[in-house]
């Protein structure tokens, strides 16, 4: 019996994927002209009219998604952190870790659960703008493409300046996703890795693992913009945990190499003491305050528990030295970090610390659908703007670059992460806006010339599309 159910559960598992995405594609062009007719009569009416329809289909459309998304797959979903702040509505910059295509939906989870979904605005790859139909109606709706080569910068820069100075013009209400790492994450992709941690030692700062060095360009320009519209920044560590998933180690519990020869057990005294003070300063935002009360903040004990009650993150703060010339030596890195010192442990012994084991890679979009993403694992920081140097660009760099390594240290033990609460919306939440769009496929199906016009409206749709992308997104 175990057999046959076994086998029935791999014949049926594409089907996980096929019946969603077909779902999803299949109303696309009765979307696009419901849009379009919106979009032509709000013309001689004040934009605000326009983005108030426009934000309400496209929360409307992400529905039907996240029905499939949220009910197909066996995931589970955990929120840790800041999660109360979801309870009320509000203008934020969302910054996260970016390791698979899932995550920009992952962001819509955590907006759908505050009531910001119509608001989601992502920037985004410049290749993106070439998608057929979709690839238009992201820059309409407020969404911005870059381009991520050096020699591109400038216009990158431009025409984020261009969107965010209108969101601010306007007082358009904005959920705005930044992958500040520019690219995703794989531990397949050494080359990229090694670039990252180049990057870092460059500039004097931590080298990451689990993350790539953050860029701050996108970041500062957005922020410095956006900091009298937005209320926060969400700082967000996403974690997959495949059904392959093997434990982690807890991140104390490192092979040590003194000296070259090879002993077990836990990170030892001084070592111990300077990583717990720097994650607990790490977590205090960030930033190393000059208002901290060192009794309640338990900064250099051999405690990871950090109440964030008794702590105040004064902005007036200087700069973390400690956490820019903090290093840990892997033996997959021989390259030396800021000064060219070599790591010492007490006696002045060479110390080097092997990483934990690694994670599987984050599900693909179609693996997650097909039920190979066991748990979703979302932690939300909420920063308030006016604790974030967004000013003064290499303050931002430095503050950016202590976020990542606060989910660094995240991403290699789960049990840092604190109480952790499951969720899953109600179905009447997406399954209204799902049934109506099917119902939308009706008289394709049962009208004659349906199907025809079915296909001229996918067809001109994607003309104008690409009209519109080659006018307006050069």
């Amino acid at each position: 019996m175990a057999l046959v159910l076994t086998t029935l559960d791999r014949l049926i598992k594409p089907f996980r994927f096929i019946i969603p995405a077909v779902a999803t594609i299949s109303v696309v062009p009765q979307y696009f002209t419901v849009w379009l007719t919106w979009r032509i009569l709000t013309l001689p009416f004040p934009e605000s009219l326009y983005r108030y329809g426009d934000d309400f289909m496209y929360s409307l459309y992400q529905r039907l998604i996240l029905f499939w998304y949220l009910n197909f797959p066996r995931t589970d979903i955990y929120f840790y952190g800041d999660v109360d702040c979801l309870q009320r509505r509000e203008n934020v910059v969302f910054l996260c870790n970016h390791t698979t295509d899932v995550d920009w939906l992952v962001a819509e989870y955590v907006a759908m659960r505050q009531g910001c979904l119509g608001n989601v605005r992502f920037v985004l790859k410049d290749e993106l703008k070439y998608m057929p139909l979709f690839g238009f109606y992201f820059d309409a709706h407020g969404m911005i493409y870059v381009k991520r080569n050096q020699g591109d910068k400038d216009d990158s820069m431009k025409r984020l300046d261009k969107v965010t100075s209108r969101f601010v013009s306007n007082r358009i209400p904005v959920w705005l996703v930044i992958f500040p790492e520019g690219t995703r994450f794989s531990y397949n992709k050494e080359s990229r890795i090694n670039k990252s941690k180049e990057f870092a030692m460059n500039y004097n700062l931590p080298v990451l693992y689990n993350v790539l060095s953050p860029r701050v360009n996108a970041v500062h320009l957005c922020l410095n913009k956006l900091s009298g519209l937005i209320d926060a920044v969400y700082d967000v560590t996403i974690a997959y945990e495949t059904h392959e998933d093997r434990d982690v180690d807890d991140f104390n519990n490192f092979t040590v190499q003194v000296d070259g020869k090879e002993t077990s057990g836990n990170q030892t005294g001084k070592q111990k003491s300077e990583d717990n003070k720097r994650w607990n300063e790490v977590n205090c935002h960030g930033n190393k305050s000059s208002n901290c009360n060192k009794e309640n903040c338990n900064h250099g004990n051999e405690s990871n528990n950090f109440n964030k009650e008794n702590c105040n993150h004064g902005n007036d703060s200087n700069t973390d030295n400690d956490l820019a010339n903090f290093d840990i030596r892997s033996d997959r890195e021989e390259s030396k970090h800021g000064n060219g010192d070599n790591s010492s442990h007490g006696d002045g012994q060479t110390l080097s610390l092997k990483l934990p084991i690694r994670r599987q890679e984050s599900p693909t979009f179609s693996g997650y659908l097909m039920g190979n993403c066991k748990a979703v694992h979302l932690k939300l920081n909420r920063i308030p703007i006016n604790e974030i140097p967004v000013y003064n660009k290499d303050e931002l760099h430095r503050w950016l670059h202590n976020r990542f390594y606060y989910k660094d240290r995240l991403l290699n033990d789960i049990s840092l992460w604190g109480q952790a609460e499951k969720w899953k919306p109600a179905l009447s939440e997406t399954a209204p806006t799902a049934a109506v769009f099917m119902v939308t496929l009706v008289p394709v199906v049962m009208v004659t010339g349906g199907w025809s016009w079915y296909w001229r409206s996918f067809a001109l749709c994607t003309a104008f599309g690409y009209v519109y992308v080659f006018i307006k997104c050069r």
